[in-house]
């Protein structure tokens, strides 16, 4: 449950926020692109370091809360859909608000 908490006040919460300030100034359509090429490219890289070793899970004694697909805990996939917020709503919050401020729209 630990690794979910943080996931979600450090992923989730962030994310929600930033995609309101953000929601006037994206392109939807490539931003669900984005996101879904972000999350098959994680999913895998994540997939393949679980199957060799490189991350381990434990079972009645991990942080997680137990659910995956494929090996990969559910706060992993969660935190895949975090990403493209964080980046790409940044991005065009800043980008806007620098062209509000040398009077370009």
């Amino acid at each position: 449950m630990g690794y979910f908490l943080l996931v979600f006040f450090f992923g989730i919460l962030p994310s929600a926020i930033v995609l309101y300030f953000a929601k006037d100034y994206l392109d939807w359509q490539a931003f669900t692109v984005t996101t879904a090429i972000i999350f098959v490219v994680a999913f895998i890289s994540d997939y393949i370091g679980i199957q060799n070793g490189l991350w381990i899970y434990g079972t009645s004694d991990s942080q997680t809360v137990g659910l995956a697909i494929a090996g990969v805990p559910i706060e992993d996939l969660v935190f895949f859909l975090t990403i493209p917020p964080w980046i790409i709503g940044g991005y065009e919050i800043l980008k806007n608000k620098r062209r509000k401020r040398i009077g370009i729209n």
